[in-house]
């Protein structure tokens, strides 16, 4: 009864850290998109800004060239204002990025022996799990949605996290449990 006091608990707070992180990892997907396009609109913007120069070169409109050239000294400085804070705006961009792309791996590493044991189990238990530690579903709730006893869903939990543990946790070598003389 001791030793259930101290890793019953653990494995469970293991699970609920998973099903957490497995959130975490949907929104850090989402976010990534968001900021793939936005990176892709910033590239086609600087894109465009950058066809302004050569399209100036080609009617013959250069820099200094004389009057009526004139306005168009301060509309090239503002050319390369605006270039500078789109630059500036996609460096910040690709840092977040990658920030973001580095979490996510991180993530994906740590639940991929998660992702692994829950698969070992049935569609049911893969279903108790996550209404339990997903969306904080009582055990009448649960019940219900399995069509079963709520005595089942507590019996099939007690089981699934017994089970569990022995994928989860490490096992203890006969080294570490002997005592120094």
């Amino acid at each position: 009864m001791g030793e259930k006091a101290t890793w019953y608990p653990e494995t469970e707070r293991v699970i609920r850290l998973y099903f957490c992180n497995k959130s975490r990892l949907d929104r850090l997907r989402a976010t990534e998109k968001t900021l793939q396009a936005n990176l892709y609109e910033i590239q086609q913007t600087l894109g465009s800004y950058k066809r302004i120069p050569g399209l100036t070169a080609k009617y013959g409109l250069c820099i200094g060239g004389g009057n009526m050239n004139a306005g168009l000294e301060s509309l090239m400085g503002e050319y390369e204002e605006q270039t500078e804070q789109i630059v500036k705006q996609m460096g910040k961009t690709s840092r977040r990025l990658i920030k973001i792309q580095c979490r996510r791996r991180e993530l994906e590493e740590w639940a991929a022996p998660f992702d692994a044991s829950i698969e070992r189990l049935s569609r049911e238990e893969q279903t108790l799990l996550e209404q339990r530690y997903t969306y904080r579903r009582s055990n009448y709730i649960i019940a219900e949605l399995l069509h079963c006893s709520e005595y089942r869903v507590r019996y099939m939990l007690s089981g699934i996290i017994t089970e569990m543990a022995g994928w989860v946790r490490p096992k203890q070598k006969a080294e570490n449990k002997r005592t120094p003389d």
